[in-house]
């Protein structure tokens, strides 16, 4: 009797947590003493045999506690991974990490990369898997094939149409190597060659026009971008207690969330002092509706959504007569009148969460006057440096 209920020690994985059960007979009366005192050897035989064969299990790393494991190594020892489980683990570690906005542009991105391989497909609303495929089947031919077809498909015709599908794929794949679910069997991605896009400069004499014409709350919106600089979704976003008033010094924006935020060691807070017209125009909006949480609303007393704010500046545009102004507009503008006031490049990228100097660089070259300067700068320094050497040999 003790060795058929041997039959019912399970091994069950509940919650990724490994537990030993066993199942209880309800049918049949047992004296439990006596039948501990039969099973007590064959339980310690059985368990006995069972540990060493876990033991060997989670060596091997066929068993991983917290997580199933996704994949085995491949012959020569090198951490691998279906494709498929790398998309699913890369999505909710994303999910958890990232800001919604990331996390949507990377699903739309890696899911395309699927689609591309044929190893998923969306079914009712849920993308599935269809076949096998490996990240150590991954080629570097096949990346560029991918960037090909990504640009070929892209909604957008432009220059660089494909470049974010093939740049999202590598951010996903390297972070599988740092997590150490797989080893890419390619040393170099494929190159991209990215054209700047255009800088989108408000022209003074449209934008008059349009603040002429353009209702109050749109216009004290406007007017706050092109004096802080802060990027579009920042600006819809922005919250009451995002604005930092200390009893003495400089009131700011603090803005923890911003794109450059994760790219560096540290997660980086960003602070925008905010100047005189610029409380100004928070004062008014917070006093019109002070139940919100939010700074500026749109004119259906609700928060602005990407579209909502893009539309409505358009459509004052046109009633202007000038030509269609962007919201990202307002932040390319605020960054030139910025470098044509010779504000220090370093000063102007920290205050703009850029993460390097670099990007910066089309704002400052497209103004020639300032490029004059510069080069006049350099050639005053250059004649006063050689007339001070001349001063101190004649002595």
């Amino acid at each position: 009797m003790a060795e058929d209920l041997l039959d019912h020690l399970v091994v069950i994985n509940e919650r990724d947590q490994l537990h030993l059960g066993a199942a209880v007979l309800t049918n049949e009366r047992v004296n439990f003493p006596d039948f501990l005192d039969q099973l007590a050897p064959l339980f310690r035989r059985d368990a006995r045999a069972k540990s060493d064969q876990i033991d060997r299990e989670i060596a091997a790393g066929l068993i991983v506690f917290g997580e199933e494991a996704p994949a085995a190594p491949t012959p020569d020892g090198r951490p691998d991974i279906e494709i498929f489980d790398l998309v699913v683990l890369h999505l909710e570690w994303l999910q958890a990490h990232r800001s919604p906005g990331t996390f949507k542009q990377r699903r739309h991105y890696v899911f395309r990369f699927l689609e591309f391989l044929g190893v998923g497909r969306l079914q009712s609303k849920t993308f599935e898997p269809t076949r096998s495929m490996l990240v150590s089947e991954l080629t570097r031919s096949k990346l560029t094939e991918f960037h090909l077809w990504a640009r070929r498909t892209s909604n957008n015709s432009g220059p660089n149409a494909g470049n974010q599908a093939l740049r999202q794929v590598k951010t996903m794949l390297k972070w599988g190597e740092e997590e150490e679910l797989c080893e890419l069997p390619f040393r170099r991605f494929p190159a991209i060659s990215e054209v700047p896009p255009e800088t989108k400069r408000v022209g003074m004499a449209d934008l008059d026009k349009l603040l002429r014409v353009a209702p109050d709350d749109l216009v004290d919106l406007i007017r706050f971008g092109l004096l802080t600089g802060l990027r579009p979704q920042e600006l819809r976003q922005l919250k009451v207690d995002q604005v930092i008033r200390p009893d003495s010094g400089i009131c700011y924006a603090r803005i923890e969330r911003h794109k450059t935020a994760g790219r560096t060691s540290e997660r980086t807070v960003r602070t925008v002092p905010l100047g005189k017209e610029a409380l100004e125009i928070l004062e008014r909006n917070i006093a019109t509706h002070p139940r919100s949480p939010y700074v500026f609303l749109n004119g259906s007393e609700t928060p602005y959504t990407k579209d909502a704010l893009r539309n409505r500046m358009i459509r004052w545009c046109r009633r202007a007569g000038i030509p269609d102004i962007t919201p990202y507009a307002l932040r390319h503008t605020f960054a030139s009148l910025e470098s044509d006031a010779h504000i220090e490049s370093t000063a102007l990228a920290r205050l703009m969460g850029h993460s390097t100097v670099r990007t910066l660089a089309r704002y400052v070259s497209n103004s020639h006057e300032h490029d004059l300067e510069a080069v006049q700068a350099a050639q005053t320094s250059l004649n006063n440096a050689l007339a001070k050497a001349r001063q101190e040999t004649s002595q």
